[in-house]
């Protein structure tokens, strides 16, 4: 049965009993989207493609988890034991978006403005509160109808130049912002059906009750700042192309991307001072944080936080040769760097006991990468 207590005996390191979890989840995704377009051959002095479209997604992810009691034993004699009734998790997400789009060619140029709105929101539904063996109990979780609510606006700019009246010199640049969409894994551990989590002494009453009970983790002090803000990235693109030859062309292009508003589960509540610290060998880490205010005061809520950001730069060259006289070549290079620092995608259940905080409360370093270089001649790996 996916539902039995589950034995540890410490004398023998035997393990009996039932399985240590087990779920049950559904995922669902629906989505619409519809555009109209029209073209005008001479409109203000050139060609227009115009473009206006709709789009609608909703969706949800939603586990049953059941976490079976866990007892640790001497032999036959019980020491201690974890329970928590089974819970479902999950969170869903509405959003709403339209844009207008057009391609605008006046002599050589070639120019794409668009605007585009959306309007998103994350909730939870109510959720059947379960019994020991993950059966309704009749009673519901209270629903939250609007987590948070996401209104932007994202503008897009392009522009294609000739340079020459036979196209053979082209001069490129782009710039668009872009909002992330809903997540509903970063704020899914808020949800008001999950069940805290008990130590216990792994004894039960005639019942099946688990006896002196004693709380341990719960997520009660976890939270999502209602004004949320929507990430975003900023992008730059500028290229330059040139057609060498009937069959030959180069080009080289630099990208620019800089994200803002980004998320992060800080603790808003605890107290830190910055002490000194004496790192294991092979680490670098001179100072940490020490919790100052108790960990009874600690509050963790998903918000935005201006310490976490993410920057991209790169520069590509490509060369292109195609397909005449049996043979055709491309070769590229990528010269890039990447820096940012983000923090977790989602809280602890319960905030850590230990006063020391090894990443302080930003999350850990995303990786710097240098220089990526990537597949050169053909499909012949070169570096």
């Amino acid at each position: 049965p996916r539902v039995a207590r589950r034995f540890n005996d410490l004398d023998t390191g035997q393990i009996t009993g039932g399985i240590y979890s087990w779920y049950d989840g559904k995922s669902a995704k629906t989505a619409f989207s519809g555009k109209v377009t029209k073209f005008a051959d001479s409109f203000l002095g050139g060609s227009h493609d115009f473009k206006l479209g709709v789009q609608f997604n909703s969706g949800l992810g939603e586990y049953t988890y059941g976490l079976n009691d866990y007892i640790y034993t001497y032999g036959a004699i019980p020491a201690y034991g974890y329970t928590q009734l089974p819970f479902t998790q999950g969170g869903r997400l509405k959003s709403v978006g339209v844009f207008a789009d057009d391609a605008y060619q006046v002599g050589r140029a070639t120019i794409n403005l668009g605007l585009r709105y959306d309007d998103s929101k994350a909730y939870f539904v109510a959720q059947d509160l379960l019994d020991a063996r993950g059966n309704p109990t009749g009673v519901q979780s209270k629903a939250v109808d609007e987590l948070f609510r996401w209104r932007v606006v994202s503008p897009r700019l392009g522009i294609n130049f000739k340079v020459n009246e036979r196209g053979s010199t082209l001069l490129k640049a782009h710039y668009g912002r872009y909002y992330r969409g809903i997540v509903t894994g970063e704020f899914d551990n808020t949800t008001p059906s999950i069940t805290p989590r008990y130590v216990f002494s792994g004894l039960y009453s005639a019942s099946g009750v688990p006896l002196d009970k004693e709380l341990l983790s719960d997520n009660s002090r976890l939270s999502v700042d209602p004004n949320l803000k929507n990430p975003y990235t900023d992008q730059f693109i500028a290229a330059f192309e040139q057609q060498a030859g009937p069959n030959l062309g180069f080009a080289v292009s630099y990208v620019y991307k800089r994200s803002e508003q980004q998320t992060a589960f800080p603790d808003i509540g605890g107290t830190y001072q910055l002490v000194p610290y004496t790192a294991p060998a092979g680490a670098n880490v001179a100072q940490v944080y020490r919790l100052t205010s108790g960990a009874d005061s600690r509050r963790f809520q998903l918000r935005n936080d201006d310490r976490m950001f993410a920057n991209y730069q790169g520069v590509e060259f490509d060369i292109k040769k195609r397909m005449s006289n049996h043979w055709q070549a491309n070769l590229g290079l990528t010269l890039s760097k990447a820096t940012g620092r983000g923090g977790p995608s989602s809280a602890p259940a319960t905030p850590v006991t230990s006063p020391i905080s090894m990443s302080g409360i930003l999350g850990p370093n995303l990786p710097d990468s240098i220089h990526n270089r990537r597949p050169a001649v053909g499909n012949t790996p070169m570096g």
